[in-house]
């Protein structure tokens, strides 16, 4: 399901998106905030595409991005947040429910230790074990690690 795609003034009237109406939320300042802060963590999990070229937006006319997310049945663009946070654009009700009963985990806390998940990550195939540590992985991504930590049983 599309959520977040508007029509643009000069699309015919066959295309099926709508017009973008400002100022129309029933959020509360404090429910917009953190309905926002949802949806930038929900971004970083989502399956993202991203396309040539950028999206205006239909209001002011700023430069939106050119990425899309999907997440669970939902597909929505880069500049969603932000018809939402400068123009108060309403969130379908659907989406807004799904994103809030989300347990999404907050990567961006610095009160949480992120690299913990790695830390002591084991994974396991018949006889070959590969230990992953945290501060080789973010030092060389690439690869330089898995030779090293190769383990036989």
């Amino acid at each position: 399901m599309k959520i977040g795609f508007w029509k643009d003034k000069n699309d015919s009237e066959t295309v099926d998106f709508p017009m973008p109406i400002p100022d129309t939320t029933t959020l509360t300042p404090e429910k917009e905030s953190e309905f926002l802060e949802k949806l930038k963590q929900i971004e970083k999990i989502s399956v993202n595409t991203s396309y040539m070229g950028y999206s205006n937006c239909r209001i002011c006319g700023c430069i939106n991005g050119c990425d899309e997310y999907k997440w669970k049945e939902f597909v929505f663009p880069e500049g969603y947040k932000h018809y939402i946070e400068k123009h108060h654009v309403d969130v379908p009700e659907h989406f807004y429910i799904a994103v809030m009963e989300s347990d999404i985990p907050d990567y961006t806390s610095k009160s949480k230790n992120v690299n913990s998940f790695y830390d002591n990550l084991e994974l396991s195939k018949s006889k070959w074990f590969l230990t992953i540590h945290s501060k080789e992985m973010l030092e060389n991504p690439m690869g330089r690690f898995l030779s090293k930590n190769k383990k036989y049983e």
